[in-house]
């Protein structure tokens, strides 16, 4: 395919990085990567009652979060201009006054200009969903191309823009559809090539109602994705789902594997739905895989109070605690979890536990820890000092496992379950285990 291929993404900053642009922005993005094309952001914000610099620094950001880099734009070249439809508004004026000079628009009672619709049916020819016919007796009036107080409409001005950006596939959700049978007529009026559209299948709650907070489990914007703790490389994964299908049904999918292989063919028409479940399905698969370097790196920003503790450590702390329990992460904000076990003096108990049976085992422990000689330049046991207090206790068969752990665990973390405690001793600091063993004993 030629390399000529340009497309946008528009996004308007009348609110933040919505999870349907996200998936728009990322699917024109492989389009262009996968022809050699040209990914162009450009901001549409001529509502200038609602659009804000706080949502659009929130769009800019999320983008770069998710790896969307664009060719064209914000931050690029002159892109701090001609980018913004706002500064525009003067040549989308001026191509409304041309098509009323043409007689291909008219000024009705009410003062506002509108492009004439044909005679017949509009065709839109969609890439995804084939042609799709509209009677023009069933679209409204005539479509509004200039307000009466002589502002543009987003119909003017996004057909004059992506005519003069050379814009040749406009991608963009299927409830733009009827939007593209007003485009369809503008661009035939300024006498220019319409170019290629193709419209993505729409995005479904839970529910298979339309996707909002209520049927989300309240997520609905990027950045509320990247305050849990999602990684982007996971959101990427499923929002590349939502629609398109990889040739050989692989799930586990990144940005750059499929630029290679990226097809518009390849979508279904019929509604994708947001398995809340299935993202952080791949969000725990993307914490396991990726370097743990990052993992640890990104994290920091999760852990709240403890992280200044976890900076008085060692440089190798952290990535080595990640390493060893990231395999229980489902978020990066899971981190907290394992920050908490690890430097919280006491531990709390439910009332509901009977701790009668422990105390022996939990005494025992105590007393180990408090004659225990640590190894040189250590201030915690090792795996293997904890191993060796469990032996005595796994040879006596009168000894219940099951009771023993779970008073170590108890004496430990607080907690009747949780990960390895061989590793996690490995970690704690000998004072924290005694203060916490005398916490339970108390």
């Amino acid at each position: 395919m030629s390399n000529n291929i340009r497309v946008r993404f528009a996004p308007s900053p009348t609110g933040p990085l919505h999870i349907g642009g996200a998936r728009t922005a990322l699917f024109n993005y492989l389009f262009a990567k996968c022809t050699g094309g040209k990914f162009i952001l450009r901001i549409d914000d001529t509502d200038t009652e609602r659009s804000t610099k706080e949502n659009e620094a929130d769009i800019l950001a999320s983008l770069k979060w998710l790896g969307l880099a664009w060719d064209e734009g914000p931050g690029i070249a002159d892109g701090d201009t001609q980018y913004y439809q706002s500064n525009r508004i003067k040549r989308h004026v001026d191509v409304a006054n041309q098509l009323l000079e043409s007689g291909k628009a008219y000024k009705d009672h009410e003062g506002v200009v509108r492009i004439k619709y044909p005679e017949g049916p509009i065709i839109v020819h969609d890439l995804i969903l084939g042609d799709c016919s509209f009677e023009t007796t069933v679209l409204g009036p005539d479509p509004v191309i200039l307000r009466s107080d002589g502002r543009p409409t987003y119909h003017l001005a996004s057909c004059v823009d992506d005519a003069d950006f050379g814009i040749t596939h406009v991608i963009r959700g299927q409830d733009h559809l009827t939007n593209t049978t007003k485009h369809i007529v503008l661009f035939d009026a300024m006498g220019v090539s319409c170019p290629a559209f193709a419209h993505l299948p729409l995005i479904l709650g839970m529910d298979g109602s339309k996707l909002s907070k209520r049927n989300s489990d309240g997520l609905t914007v990027v950045s509320e994705f990247k305050n849990l703790g999602y990684v982007p490389e996971a959101l990427i994964n499923f929002l590349m789902l939502l629609g398109w299908s990889h040739p050989e049904e692989k799930e586990i999918l990144s940005l750059e594997e499929v630029i290679t292989l990226f097809k518009i063919e390849r979508f279904n028409p019929t509604p994708a739905k947001f398995e809340t479940p299935k993202l952080n399905h791949l969000n725990g698969w993307w914490i396991r895989h990726l370097e743990v370097g990052r993992i640890a790196k990104d994290s920091l920003d999760y852990l709240g109070d403890y992280r200044e503790l976890v900076n008085s450590k060692s440089s190798s702390f952290w990535p080595s605690l990640v390493e060893s329990f990231r395999s229980s992460f489902v978020f990066l904000s899971d981190a907290k979890k394992i920050a908490k076990l690890v430097f919280d003096l006491e531990i709390h108990l439910e009332p509901s536990i009977d701790k009668a049976e422990f105390i022996p085992f939990v005494k025992e422990w105590r007393d180990y820890l408090s004659n225990l000689m640590l190894e040189d330049g250590s201030d915690c046991p090792s795996t293997a000092q904890f191993k060796d207090f469990l032996k005595p206790f796994k040879k006596n068969k009168e000894v219940s496992q099951k009771s023993l752990f779970h008073a170590l665990r108890l004496a430990i973390t607080g907690e009747l379950s949780g990960p390895d405690l061989s590793i996690l001793v490995s970690y704690i600091q000998r004072d924290t285990l005694l203060q916490r063993a005398d916490s339970f004993l108390r």
